[in-house]
């Protein structure tokens, strides 16, 4: 959020619960409750939407006000399909969660897949599913929130939370943590409800593992203290009206028994989160009864009919973004190294792949089948290592001799595996990249000078980074509409940032993305672009032909594709050639000495008109490649 929006957010926050001085007692209570609100507070709200929806008798004609909170009951009124819902909150984390929840009713692909998003929040692909279905799609405010540092900016994204059981997060899962905690110091384990079969034994459990926790003395002096209930949302001003003889602990007992002992936790998932700490599973038979079917809403698109062979939930994820999301095993197109040639199989056809939990268990370790073929043999050849060569290496050898595989190198990672690896290098870096690399990487400033795009004219670049590049391209270009994408979420988190600081977000929009194999239509809503421009990513792209050949196919027609990248440094002395490479190499950065030839192919291939520059005696390179009009 702008820090314009957290001012006006948390003046009207002082304005709804500052009722006295500031130094008096009720003043300091009031201004402690004030500062906690501030963040997330309810990951999930306790109000039953079903008793309010039959209060409520909504009709398609009505336009309902209501409190935004977590935002499970904004949505669940939806299902009676109102004309309008206002959802208002003094929480700027509340509006920015509604808001993501609402995204995610129109983007993710199947409801199984909202449910692992907010229903489980505890899965890492929910932050893959982030970038590639909701973060396109929200508002820069939005955006910035999740994707915000926690811990003054020095912890994980706020995103992140939905990787690691989102409801154990804000005021209310860290108060309900300490409550757990509290209760196993006393060796009391509250999830041991939740395997009642019963009300029966629901009660019978209450009463003789829970119920004495409220008797002890730790808890009775902690509710007498109305700043240990802050985390359930209660304001001083309510602690009173809640207990008006002081005895909370008295009062918090019998709301947890009533919890715990009036409904069966087959049917009521508020238990759930109170003793277990998340919702059931779906799937599970004993809580079937408390997750209602899917219901198609007003707002949720048309499912797409899924291809044949994928479930619905990968049916829409981009094919090499799909790493991390379950999906079913099929046959391989090719069942082996060799089998085309299939007297030389080294694995029957029909042997049966089952788990091998060892290397012995491998199939090679229970058949002694030559790799060969038995018609075939290699003749016998030495083969030379330093100081002394084996001789007779026998290439019909039984696989039973192999212990371990090596890897194979698929030559292409997944979008999450690139993901993972550039967040890896950069995590810390981004925090420095623009101060420092200004000193090597050279040629940017004029690169950007030679954009010169037109009114309304559309720049791409390819590996934005920080967003340095598209901030002083805009400035310089104010006509203009710039967009960029880049595989680290970690810098586009800095990008994002840079962006709005500048007051740039109206015109400058970044997004996570495989330079090599995106969308320009699902990202940006266009299909070709006037200027796209790439500075030093090649050199850290495996796929950098097939990031070229996308690029060029990208452009409109008169448009140009500007390159900037490390050259073959010919004309600089060899010794310095030589640590150079290896010093970029720690960073898996590879100076791309076939630019020249690989962009002379493309060009002849469209049409197109070709530029090569090598300033500073080759130690980068300049390409301009024009599409014919």
């Amino acid at each position: 959020m702008t820090d314009n929006a957290r001012a006006a957010a948390s003046r009207r926050l002082n304005d709804a619960v500052r009722r006295n001085r500031t130094l008096s007692r009720a003043g300091l209570a009031e201004l402690m409750f004030t500062w906690a609100f501030k963040g997330l507070v309810y990951p999930q709200i306790w109000e039953d939407p079903e008793i309010d929806m039959e209060a409520l008798a909504l009709t398609p004609d009505c336009h309902l006000v209501t409190i935004a909170s977590g935002g499970c009951n904004v949505l669940s009124y939806l299902v009676d399909d109102p004309k309008r819902i206002t959802a208002v909150d003094l929480s700027l984390a509340h509006v920015a969660l509604n808001r993501l929840k609402l995204t995610a009713v129109q983007r993710l692909p199947s409801w199984d897949s909202f449910y692992r998003f907010f229903g489980d929040a505890d899965d890492r692909s929910n932050v893959d599913a982030y970038w590639c279905h909701l973060a396109a799609h929200l508002d820069p405010d939005t955006r910035r929130y999740w994707e915000r540092r926690r811990l003054f900016g020095f912890g994980r994204q706020r995103i992140g939370m939905f990787a690691r059981n989102m409801y154990r997060y804000g005021l209310l899962g860290t108060s309900i943590g300490i409550g757990h905690l509290v209760a196993r110091i006393y060796g009391i384990d509250p999830r041991k409800l939740l395997h009642a079969r019963s009300l029966d034994e629901q009660r019978e459990l209450y009463r003789t593992s829970l119920a004495p926790l409220f008797e002890k003395r730790l808890v009775r002096w902690a509710t007498a203290r109305p700043l240990s209930l802050y985390g359930l949302g209660i304001p001083p001003a309510q602690y009173g009206a809640l207990a008006p003889s002081g005895d909370m602990a008295s009062v918090l007992r019998e709301r947890v028994e009533r919890l715990a002992c009036a409904f069966s936790f087959s049917e009521n998932y508020f238990a759930w989160q109170a003793f277990g700490r998340s919702y059931p599973d779906p799937h599970q038979r004993r809580a079937a009864a408390a997750l209602p079917a899917p219901r198609q809403l007003r707002c949720h698109p048309r499912p797409r009919r899924p291809r044949r062979g994928v479930q619905p939930l990968v049916h829409r994820i981009p094919r090499n973004a799909a790493g991390r999301f379950a999906r079913p095993l099929r046959a391989a197109g090719c069942a082996g190294l060799d089998e085309r040639r299939p007297a030389q199989r080294a694995v029957a056809r029909d042997h049966p792949h089952g788990q091998a939990g060892r290397a012995r268990d491998l199939p090679h370790r229970r058949r002694a089948e030559p790799a060969a073929g038995p018609d075939r043999r290699c003749d016998p050849r030495s083969l030379a290592l330093p100081g002394r060569a084996i001789a007779h290496a026998d290439a019909t050898r039984p696989f039973g001799d192999l212990w371990r595989l090596p890897p194979l190198c698929l030559g292409r990672m997944s979008i999450t595996q690139s993901t993972a690896l550039m967040n890896r290098i950069y995590r810390h870096q981004r925090l420095v990249y623009d101060p420092t690399r200004k000193y090597f990487l050279l040629g940017r400033d004029r690169l950007i000078e030679r954009l010169q795009p037109r009114e309304g004219h559309e720049v791409l670049e390819l590996g934005c980074g920080t967003g340095r590049n598209l901030i002083l391209a805009a400035r310089r270009y104010p006509k203009a509409r710039f967009f960029g994408l880049d595989v680290s979420t970690e810098m586009l988190t800095s990008a994002i940032e840079a962006i709005a600081r500048s007051g740039l977000a109206a015109r400058v929009r970044v997004t996570h993305a495989d330079a090599g194999g995106f969308n320009p239509r699902e990202l940006f809503g266009t299909k070709r672009f006037d200027r796209i421009f790439i500075s030093y990513s090649l050199s850290m792209i495996s796929r950098w032909e097939a990031v070229l050949e996308h690029a060029v196919g990208l452009l409109a027609p008169d448009g140009e594709l500007h390159i900037v990248d490390f050259g073959g440094q010919e004309r600089l002395p060899q010794w310095f050639r030589d640590l150079l490479r290896q010093w970029l190499a720690l960073f898996e950065v590879t100076p791309r000495d076939r630019l020249e030839a690989t962009l002379t192919v493309l060009a002849e291939r469209r049409g197109a008109t070709l530029t090569v520059e090598r300033p500073h005696r080759g130690y980068a390179q300049h390409a301009i490649l024009r599409r014919a009009a």
